[in-house]
């Protein structure tokens, strides 16, 4: 699957409201104090406007010494009140507004303009007055700048997110002070390391904001872009910002670096990110759709269907990691290797605990043959206790037959990874460029008279693989399967597959146990490869998080006309 990617335009400074238009018009209203070594001016500058509210961006600009902390005053008109404010401590009595740096921001160089925080004001959209610094009053004000209008959005706009300290940082006596706020994000960092000097040490200005300005980019893409799930659908996302945390920053050993991520007491999706890690847009794209899987738990839950994959499914927890690389590599196509798929475990059970990181393929598979959203719709869907396969089964309602070819089309794909985004994932498996050569064969057993079997300790379990090469000796290769399992419902899809020097593949159609297939190689074709699938049609549950966990399906093959390499 290929998502084309493109920004969205976002609008005016970080911590615009959610849902606001573009601005209708841009104020700003400069101030001079009675001492110019407080600061020069305040600029108040109205950055979108509806017919309700507005935001606006405070900055200070510093007279002949720079300020080393700042103290706002003003008044609002009447009828007016500040709904939100970032960046800032503040507090408002009747009109009156006060607002206090938050550490991080309390600098500002001599005769250098600085943004220090950001409000939503309900109200009408006339400027404040009265303006002081650190209790300086200043006076006069220049002619508000008009640009062009636009039209007021329809209906009430929505409200600006807002902040929230989750439970378990104030239980802990964790720092809590620092942080800043974009319009999705809450990025906070602890006691032990300055976020913000370190930054500066490593090319950040700011580097608590880059992170936050990052993420929306990465919020962009999932949500507007890909459309899996929107947070305005979920009641706790649509009011509060994700919190991020800077993890290795706090005191005594609190969050630690680690990544992880997932819902809050309040059922907020937060996250933990190393705060010294390379941003690659992998990680933080893994990490931020578990946020967007809880949401769409959430939701699941609420239209009676038990929280499907989540809410404590005792079957479903690795696909959440599978699901989440899927999405991961709709930014990094080319990561595979790094996913945790292992080539020589392609005969494991789709979800083990050896392989669940490296099992997004199924949702490749799915989004090719089905369509992307019906990847989503699973989630939404899925009932409480329901394994991800039966879930799979009955949402695209397919019986054991078309389940069988689709899992047959995943495996049988693996042999030039002739997906979407097969040469992006070519460029991982293989690399160094070159022919093709085949990346992991498994071995028969011969049993003499053209008769061969898998071994057991290499047989695939449910919804796995074997590859296995052929050298053709004559011009025409025929091949049949016999079962050699006693589990219930055991069953297996196999096919052949011709492959070209330059990755050019033909497949012949997919056989089931007892039937016959014949296939030979066409000029340029340089490699035979037989691939067999376990697709039982009877679905066992195992215990989740186990490594060793599972059934074999061998078989026993024979094989006309070519020899197994």
């Amino acid at each position: 699957m290929e998502v084309k990617r493109s920004r969205r335009r976002r609008l005016g400074a970080v911590g615009l409201a959610v849902g606001a238009v573009l601005a209708a018009s841009v104020a700003v209203v400069a101030v001079v104090p009675a001492s110019a070594a407080a600061c020069d001016a305040v600029q108040y500058s109205i950055t979108s406007q509806w017919g309700t509210g507005h935001n606006a961006a405070v900055s200070i600009k510093a007279g002949s010494e720079s300020l080393n902390g700042w103290k706002v005053e003003f008044d609002l008109p009447s009828g007016s009140s500040v709904q939100n404010a970032w960046n800032v401590d503040f507090t408002q009595s009747g009109a009156h507004f006060t607002g206090e740096d938050v550490g991080w921001n309390a600098q500002i160089p001599a005769g250098q303009t600085k943004e220090v925080f950001g409000l939503t004001v309900t109200g009408t959209g006339t400027i404040p007055t009265a303006f002081k610094v650190n209790g300086a009053a200043c006076g006069g004000t220049s002619t508000p700048t008009e640009t062009p209008s636009e039209p007021d959005p329809t209906g009430e706009p929505q409200q600006q997110k807002q902040t929230r300290t989750p439970a378990f940082l104030i239980e802990a006596g964790a720092s809590t002070s620092n942080y800043v706020e974009s319009e999705n994000f809450t990025v906070r960092w602890g006691d032990a390391v300055d976020a913000v000097a370190w930054g500066r040490q490593h090319g950040y200005d700011n580097y608590p904001q880059w992170v936050a300005n990052h993420m929306e980019e990465i919020w962009d893409f999932y949500v507007d872009q890909v459309g899996f799930v929107d947070p305005a659908d979920h009641g706790p996302g649509s009011q509060y910002r994700i919190n991020l945390y800077l993890c290795g920053t706090w005191s005594n050993g609190f969050l630690p670096p680690a990544n992880w991520a997932g819902p809050d007491d309040a059922g907020v999706g937060h996250m933990c990110l190393p705060y010294d890690k390379i941003w690659d847009d992998w990680v933080e794209s893994h990490e931020f759709n578990h946020i967007l899987q809880s949401y769409a738990s959430d939701i699941n839950a609420d239209n009676g269907n038990g929280g499907g994959w989540g809410h404590g499914n005792p079957v479903a927890g690795p696909v959440w990691e599978a699901h989440a690389n899927y999405m991961a590599r709709m930014q990094r196509p080319e990561v595979v290797l790094g996913s945790g798929y292992y080539l020589e475990r392609q005969h494991y059970r789709w979800l083990a605990q050896e392989t669940y990181y490296g099992d997004w393929l199924m949702f490749d598979t799915i989004a090719e043959l089905y369509g992307a959203e019906a990847v989503d719709r699973l989630w939404f869907e899925a009932r409480q206790g329901e394994h991800p396969i039966d879930t799979i089964k009955r949402v695209l309602q397919l019986d054991h037959q078309e389940f069988a070819t689709l899992i047959g089309e995943m495996t049988s794909r693996q042999v030039v990874y002739d997906f979407d985004q097969g040469a992006a994932m070519r460029t991982d498996l293989w690399r160094g460029g070159g022919s093709y050569r085949p990346l992991h064969t498994d071995p028969l057993t011969s049993l003499g008279s053209n008769r061969y079997r898998i071994a057991n300790t290499d047989a695939p379990h449910q919804y796995g693989h074997n590859i296995i090469r052929l050298n053709p000796t004559t011009g025409n290769v025929g091949v049949q399967l016999t079962g050699a399992s006693s589990l219930a419902g055991a069953d297996w899809r196999f096919r052949l597959v011709a492959v070209k020097a330059d990755f050019s593949v033909r497949y012949s159609p997919l056989f089931a146990p007892g039937q016959a297939a014949n296939f030979s190689l066409q000029s340029g074709e340089t490699h035979m490869m037989l691939v067999v699938a376990a697709t039982p049609s009877q679905h066992r549950n195992y215990t989740m998080w186990q490594t060793g966990v599972g059934d074999p399906f061998p078989y026993e093959l024979t094989i006309t006309g070519a020899t197994p390499s």
